[in-house]
């Protein structure tokens, strides 16, 4: 209560000052000038951008004249002292999972002053409203988030799919495709011809007691990588809560962004219809697992060399080509159906034997899996030694895919053995002796590896 009461006060002297100096003709604005770029997408795809100047007012010197007369104010200080102690008594405690840190008095004070500048006619509900949200942010109650975060390498045939209650993807509209960007800001020719055009657009929304969009961000990332195979990317996110701890009400993240390079085709895939409650399922069941990339380094290792063989990128020494995104492939499922401490004997026979096993285990029976993936080895040995492939090898692939379709194949091989492998939830090394064994002829291991992958053949 005691807090609510300083609040009150707060807002009151900022109302009665703001007013005042309103009356009086004493608010000064400016105005500061943005370039605006909208972007307009062709049924064809081809997109062509415009800009345009804009004048938006800006409070912030009145800000600073309200903020200095305050100061003059005993009551203020005093309600000052009050939000000043309690930072610190906050500040001091020893960090919970549910304690929140109070937000710094001038953010409080600052996001007033600035909800009576904008509108000196504000109701009183949405002072209330203000006050109401800092009381539970001050005793760790959970606050909204949302999360809009646009999308390269995956596309969208219908406007929208819900995904569950926090998650929406949607194709980008008109609004998307506007940018703002401070007059004072150099912005480059290739911004200029050029406008990131998102393929799809990501909404999350949630409430926690602390902001945690970034690791919301990163496992949706994640998960769309793993649904089909594409290289899924966050080229901007933007996070907004009423939390007054967000400066200003926005924080805009550029911690996932990636760099868009059109120098090479980008493996992307389309979701339809007949997608709608396969990523539903698929996104609920993945979503439990999806911490097992990080508490397990086999998983992370394999789940690096599966983003490296979707990137596009190409540099100096030609990292972007087929054959080095097969290799990175190849090199992740090594890691995944070999030990730490196998023999360097025979290691192509061994993969692509429990490769195949593995497979025709979880339902994968219409592929010649061991041929394809003693090719895809041979492709990587080459690639590494010699920097090109024999003709052999070529002449072997091409008896059941090019070269183009191939890349998708093995890399196909590795998001499915790792979606597996997370939702099992079983020690690599584990499943790798029930495998051997069963090669062996081992009726013990089928029966158990049966069992285990029962439930992930439909899923898959």
């Amino acid at each position: 209560m005691e807090l609510y009461n300083n609040l009150k006060k707060l807002s009151i002297l900022i109302k009665e000052e703001v007013l005042n100096r309103y009356a009086a003709g004493n608010l000064e604005y400016s105005l500061q000038d943005y370039v605006v770029f909208e972007t307009t997408i062709e049924d064809n795809g081809v997109y062509s951008t415009k800009n345009k100047k804009i004048s938006v007012i800006s409070w912030y010197a009145s800000y600073m004249d309200v903020l200095r007369d305050l100061e003059g104010n005993p009551d203020f200080i005093e309600i000052k002292d009050f939000l000043n102690e309690c930072f610190q008594k906050n500040f001091n405690q020893i960090p919970t999972e549910g304690v929140r840190v109070f937000p710094m008095p001038e953010e409080i004070i600052k996001r007033f002053i600035f909800a009576y500048l904008y509108n000196h006619k504000v109701d009183d509900s949405e002072i209330e409203s203000l006050i109401d949200i800092l009381i539970k942010e001050s005793e760790g109650k959970p606050l909204k988030y949302e999360i809009k975060a646009e999308l390269k390498g995956i596309y969208l045939d219908i406007n929208k799919i819900k995904i569950n209650e926090q998650c929406t993807l949607r194709k980008p509209e008109k609004e998307d495709l506007i940018k703002y960007f401070h007059a004072d800001v150099t912005i480059n020719s290739f911004q200029k011809k050029e406008a990131t055009c998102p393929s799809s657009i990501l909404e999350i929304e949630f409430e926690d007691i602390m902001d945690r969009s970034l690791f919301k961000l990163i496992d949706a990332i994640r998960i769309l990588r793993l649904y089909k195979v594409g290289n899924v990317k966050c080229i901007l996110s933007r996070t907004y809560s009423e939390s007054f701890n967000f400066p200003e009400n926005d924080l805009t993240s550029h911690v996932l962004c990636e760099s868009i390079n059109n120098r090479d085709k980008e493996i992307a895939y389309t979701l339809t219809e007949n997608d709608v409650e396969k990523i539903r399922d698929f996104w609920n069941t993945i979503n439990y697992s999806i911490s097992n990339l990080d508490s397990k380094g086999y998983l992370s290792i394999a789940f690096e060399r599966y983003n490296s063989a979707l990137k596009t990128e190409i540099g100096i020494f030609n990292n972007g080509s087929i054959e080095r995104k097969i290799t990175e492939a190849v090199m992740g499922l090594e890691i995944l159906f070999l030990k730490d401490d196998e023999s360097n004997r025979h290691l192509a026979r061994k993969l692509s034997r429990r490769i195949s096993k593995f497979m025709k285990l979880i339902g994968y029976q219409n592929l010649d899996h061991e041929t394809l993936i003693e090719i895809a080895y041979d492709i990587r040995s080459e690639y590494l030694h010699m920097g090109k492939l024999r003709k052999e090898t070529e002449d072997k692939l091409n008896q059941f895919y090019s070269l183009n379709e191939f890349v998708k194949v093995i890399i196909d091989y590795l998001r499915v053995s790792l979606i597996v492998l997370l939702i099992i939830d079983k020690d690599r090394d584990y499943i790798l002796n029930l495998i051997i064994g069963s090669l062996n002829n081992g009726r013990t291991e089928d029966k158990i590896l049966f069992n285990i992958f029962a439930d992930v053949k439909g899923f898959i």
